[in-house]
């Protein structure tokens, strides 16, 4: 008759060891799913208020062109508010025939700055060359990041 060797277990300090490491494995991954999941719902909402934002501007016919370039204006004319406080976002609205932006703050919460027509207008004639000069007929993103390489690329030619 054959006998095994005797095999000793792993010692106790081994045994721990991978028992820790598989618990830091499966702490890191269900963090690292938490994580992406939270991601993927922010961005979600932030994707559903712009495309509201969207709709809302071409229901009262205008043009997001104009509309991004005017969120540039007044965040620049909101410096000294943001110094204190973190702006979160920026969207158009509207209330029957009165125009305005929401802006929401961190600490203040959320506060409304009117948009005339007139105003509207004269941002529209102003830039209505750069726009045409940084817009094409495919699609394209208009967003503050567009407008803002308008606003900042010709600063010096339209003041």
């Amino acid at each position: 008759m054959v006998s095994k060797p005797f095999q000793r277990p792993f010692s106790l300090a081994t045994r721990l060891t991978f028992f820790i490491s598989l618990a830091t494995i499966a702490a890191f991954f269900a963090f690292a799913w938490i994580m992406i999941h939270s991601v993927k719902v922010h961005f979600a909402e932030q994707d559903i208020n712009d495309l509201k934002e969207k709709i809302m501007i071409a229901d009262n016919h205008l043009d997001d062109r104009v509309i991004e370039i005017i969120k540039i204006m007044y965040i620049d004319q909101m410096k000294k508010e943001m110094e204190d406080d973190t702006l979160l976002n920026i969207l158009f609205d509207y209330n029957r025939d009165n125009y305005c932006f929401l802006v929401f703050f961190q600490k203040k919460g959320i506060g409304k700055i009117p948009l005339t027509r007139e105003f509207y207008r004269q941002v529209e004639d102003k830039y209505k060359d750069a726009i045409k000069e940084h817009s094409m007929d495919s699609f394209m993103k208009v967003d503050m990041e567009w407008a803002g390489k308008i606003l900042f690329k010709n600063h010096n030619k339209f003041n």
